[in-house]
């Protein structure tokens, strides 16, 4: 198993869906990963909410029935609106999209910014250096011997 990979096992470790290769493999991860084990600390909160808001036992022969034919369906590709539908999140797709759209244009700007801030670093550091070769030149300039300080 990749490295990589153990980085997107967290929520299924929390909800114990991992096969044991997996789960041995994952907790030696956590214990030199702090972001991974900071996402497993997260997911067990928000299960136990979860768990304590509705909690109700699955039938035996449901659960045995979904897990045999889970490997037979095949995933269907996403649902695309075109229509203003209101969200998960409460707002309108178009807004969210606005919104994501705002973001990145945001975060473009903040790199060309830094990117600027870099090269007039960059230039402001030649520039020392040449002053200080010009300081050095000037101060390796025997003094005569009547000016002496």
């Amino acid at each position: 198993m990749k490295r990589e990979d153990l980085h997107i096992l967290s929520g299924a470790h929390v909800l114990d869906s991992l096969d044991d290769t997996e789960r041995e493999a994952l907790e030696g991860h956590l214990a030199g990963c702090e972001a991974c084990a900071r996402d497993v600390r997260e997911f067990r909160e928000t299960a136990a909410r979860l768990a304590g808001a509705v909690s109700a036992a699955v039938p035996e022969r449901l659960e045995s029935e979904v897990m045999g034919r889970i490997e037979q369906v095949r995933q269907l590709p996403p649902l695309v609106s075109v229509g203003p539908e209101v969200s998960a999140f409460g707002r309108s797709s178009r807004r969210l999209v606005w919104m994501l759209a705002a973001s990145i244009a945001s975060a473009a700007l903040l790199g060309g910014a830094a990117i600027v801030q870099y090269q007039a670093a960059a230039a402001a550091e030649r520039e020392v250096a040449r002053l200080q070769e010009t300081a050095d030149s000037v101060a390796a300039v025997p003094w005569p011997h009547s000016m002496r300080p």
